[in-house]
């Protein structure tokens, strides 16, 4: 049975169109409503396989909702305008999601159960939220956003799914929660006082911020094994935090600019973290608890700190610092622990201190008016070495 119906609707104030289809395949519906505001639109697909549902308007505080279930769906929704509305729930396999809006204060959200769908937010305005819910394996969700203060949020549950999040324009947030293993997310904001948050909880997960401008936030949090965290902030008073609960983690942290903060916390074994900073005043913090981490950490600039924090056994710290006016601490609590600060400049200090047997501490200073502590203690079989030059 094949059924297929267009309807459109023209009208100064405001249109009402509904169509409902149940039972059917190859079924299509299409919806245009192009003059006036307030119009509302509704399109309801049950049990209609390879099934395609459009709806397209023009104007303001227009709503549009479309609802399929079944094997193989395609939803569109245009709105040109502002205060408006598109909501597309989808259950079944196969399934395509779509939203396009152009204008301010406009909200989309799409709901997805089933797998291998996919959906794909456009906003381009001010003010706009966008909200894309999936459950199942190898989904893919795409949110643009261009324009001010627009928010984003991404919430995935299943394996093997990809988030990605692009927004540009100053106060933007971006959110994705990713539950399973073997998902990707992805957050580039280009702007000033945005905010990016990632939270992933399960196995071989990897989360990917980039950021370019000033006052912008990145946080990071992810819980299992295997998984990566990499944040790139480009720009000013910048902030990036990591957290990550489980063996076998990475972080790698990169921030270019004056006055940014990088801040990775790691609990498990096997753990590493990198954080590279150029430019002044920065600072790097990492607090590592379990065995076998490895930190590193490499600043270039005047005025920047490190510091290390790490608590369990076979545990490596390295930091170099290039520049004056440069802090580096470093603390390990457990056995057999190294250590290794290096800095070239003036007037730099390096701080070490070890708690237990056969710890390793090596300070490396060249220039002028530098200062190097090392304290062991609590065990035996400790080595320091330091060298200024």
């Amino acid at each position: 049975m094949k059924r297929s119906i267009a309807i459109a609707a023209s009208v100064m104030i405001m249109s009402f169109a509904s169509y409902a289809q149940a039972a059917t395949n190859n079924s299509t519906a299409t919806v245009n409503q192009t003059i006036g505001s307030a119009n509302n639109a509704t399109v309801e697909q049950d049990n209609a396989s390879f099934t395609d549902a459009t709806i397209d308007q023009a104007g303001s505080v227009n709503t549009a909702e479309i609802e399929q279930t079944g094997n193989g769906n395609s939803a569109g929704v245009s709105q040109v305008g502002s205060l408006n509305n598109a909501d597309v729930e989808q259950a079944g396999n196969g399934n395509v999601g779509r939203v396009s809006q152009t204008g301010d204060s406009n909200t989309a959200d799409v709901d997805q159960y089933g797998d291998n769908n996919t959906a794909t937010v456009s906003q381009k305005g001010a003010g706009n939220n966008a909200d894309v819910n999936q459950k199942g394996n190898g989904n893919e969700a795409s949110v643009a956003q261009t324009g001010n203060n627009n928010d984003a949020n991404v919430a995935q549950g299943g394996n093997a799914n990809e988030a990605e999040v692009a927004q540009q324009g100053n106060g933007n947030d971006a959110s994705v929660t990713q539950s399973g293993n073997g998902n990707n997310a992805e957050v580039e904001q280009i702007g000033d006082n945005n905010v990016a948050s990632v939270e992933q909880i399960g196995n071989a997960n990897v989360a990917d911020v980039d950021q370019t401008g000033t006052s912008n936030t990145a946080a990071v949090e992810q819980s299992g094994d295997a998984n990566t965290a990499n944040i790139d902030q480009i720009g000013f008073a910048n902030d990036a935090e990591v957290e990550q609960f489980g063996n076998g983690n990475r972080a790698d942290l990169s921030q270019t600019g004056n006055g940014n903060i990088a801040d990775a916390d790691q609990a498990g074994n096997n753990n590493s973290v990198e954080i590279a900073q150029q430019g002044a005043n920065n600072a790097a913090d990492v607090d590592q608890k379990g065995n076998g981490n490895e930190a590193e950490v490499e600043q270039f600039g005047n005025g920047n700190s490190a510091d290390v924090a790490q608590t369990g056994n076979d545990n490596s710290v390295d930091v170099d610092q290039s520049g004056s006016l440069n802090v580096a601490g470093v603390a390990q609590i457990g056995n057999g622990n190294e250590a290794e600060i290096e800095q070239s400049g003036n007037s730099n200090v390096a701080n070490v201190m070890q708690a237990s047997s056969y710890n390793v501490a090596n300070v490396e200073q060249s220039g002028n008016f530098n200062t190097a502590s090392v304290s062991q203690s609590g065990g035996n079989s400790n080595v320091a070495n330091v060298e200024q030059k």
